[in-house]
């Protein structure tokens, strides 16, 4: 039996501090995503990255 090769898909937004002199302090929020996954697995792999999703935007709805 062989395994299937693995895909990793990765999205990057590092956070972006600004603040201007004399001003206020903005900050961008940074995100970062990676999710491996078998190839041609396509539909769990979605699956496990609204869960994940799910769970980030609860964590951000705690902090209200």
């Amino acid at each position: 039996m062989t395994t299937p090769p693995t895909v990793t898909a990765r999205y990057d937004e590092p956070r972006i501090e600004d603040s201007q002199l004399c001003g206020p302090r903005r900050a961008t929020p940074g995100v970062t995503v990676e999710l491996s996954f078998d190839l041609h697995d396509h539909a769990a792999a979605l699956a496990a990255l609204d869960r994940a999703a799910a769970n980030v935007r609860a964590q951000i709805e705690e902090t209200r």
